[in-house]
């Protein structure tokens, strides 16, 4: 893979916030033991993919870049350029404001992309496939963002990790890109963040522009709250539950680390129609 040197790893985030009290230490410990199966899994299945199929991939640049988050904890996002050329445009782009080398390069827009994992599993690594893929096809600058997970990081904190990350590209890259679109994308519950991010922008309490939404698998909608007529079709959050305590979405959402206002994205149909594509 096309790395820059000296790297952080994958988005890491020291040092860790304690679980809330009414966790098992018994389902924690699954949970991460769950956590780096899943990150193994991933990991393992994108590294074969770059030696076999997607070859062409690894050529695609990365780096990652810190973010200071208030509480004192780092985070980092990684920035996806399809060459050597456009990953120096960046970095210069960053350090002198001038856009013009990066549009003479061909790039498309910027692409902001969130990650799933049901707010509980997942990394910098466990989607990299698919940010190498979308820079690479669409010769986009892809910034993939990271947040720390449940239920050692209760609501809000996610939420508020992920914007943190998003401001950060903004000031650095993105609002310097004149002229280019901004397209936010989030899979499962990094669709549900992207959604939250895409109505503070429109509503104005958080100073990005936004020109499109694509928000995949996105979960948008309380278990509790789901309507009879679509619960035989909504089955993924108590399968996930019967893996056991925080495996689920499910409990999640119902035992506090998640809580229920933070799922009712309020304009959900208004942003359908007006600013996102759902798949």
């Amino acid at each position: 893979m096309a790395e820059e040197a000296n790297q952080p790893n994958a988005g890491e985030i020291q040092p860790d916030v304690q679980a809330p009290t009414s966790a098992s230490t018994t389902a924690l410990d699954e949970l991460r033991t769950r956590r780096k199966e899943y990150l193994k899994y991933q990991n393992e299945t994108q590294a074969a993919a770059l030696k076999g199929r997607a070859s062409f991939l690894a050529d695609v640049v990365t780096w990652e870049e810190p973010v200071a988050l208030s509480d004192g904890v780092g985070l980092t996002y990684r920035v996806y350029a399809k060459s050597h050329e456009v990953s120096q445009a960046l970095k210069g782009l960053r350090e002198n404001g001038s856009s013009d080398e990066v549009t003479n390069l061909g790039i498309t827009g910027s692409f902001i992309y969130i990650h799933g994992g049901g707010w509980r599993v997942g990394n910098l690594d466990s989607e990299d496939l698919t940010c190498r893929r979308l820079c690479h096809t669409l010769n986009l600058v892809v910034f993939s963002i990271n947040y720390r997970k449940v239920p050692e990081h209760p609501y809000p904190i996610p939420i508020t990790d992920a914007k943190a990350g998003v401001l950060a590209v903004n000031e650095r890259y993105i609002s310097k890109l004149t002229g280019l679109p901004v397209i936010i994308c989030g899979s499962s519950s990094g669709g549900h963040i992207a959604g939250l991010i895409t109505q503070a922008a429109v509503e104005g309490s958080l100073n990005i522009r936004l020109d499109r939404t694509a928000l995949r698998g996105p979960v948008t909608v309380h278990p509790d709250h789901v309507p009879t007529r679509f619960k035989k079709s909504y089955n993924s959050y108590d399968t996930n539950d019967s893996r056991g305590e925080y495996q689920g979405m499910a409990s999640n959402m119902r035992n506090g680390v998640f809580g229920t206002n933070a799922f009712e994205i309020k304009n959900c149909v208004e942003i359908s129609v007006n600013h996102a594509i759902y798949s």
